[in-house]
């Protein structure tokens, strides 16, 4: 095989290979715009419900439930040390207090 051939082959490989992870990354990409608003719906609810069973409160089957019940009794203290501390109430009694933290895991974050 002459060196023109070989650069050729090696151009060719290059070539498809960049086609094929631009292909790739835009459909990732596109998957990733399409879901994000459902993604932070999600991690809202999922927050919303750690807090739920933090503050021992019933159990939630459906997320319209949890969510009035997370706008009537829950609270960020203000002037707290971390925007993650959140007061539960139901009337003028207070209930509990919920320190959302976070530390190191195996594989990532533990919050």
């Amino acid at each position: 095989m002459s060196d023109r051939n070989r650069i050729k082959d090696g151009a060719y490989t290059v070539g498809f290979m960049c086609g094929v992870t631009f292909v790739a990354i835009s459909v990732v990409s596109a998957i990733h715009l399409a879901t994000a608003t459902t993604v932070a719906r999600n991690e809202s609810l999922f927050m919303k419900r750690a807090i739920c069973d933090a503050a021992g409160a019933g159990p939630f089957d459906e997320t319209v439930a949890l969510t009035d019940w997370y706008n009537a009794a829950v609270a960020p203290i203000p002037n707290a040390e971390a925007p993650t501390t959140f007061t539960v109430t139901q009337g003028s009694r207070t209930l509990a207090y919920v320190f959302v933290r976070s530390g190191s895991g195996l594989w990532g974050q533990i919050t």
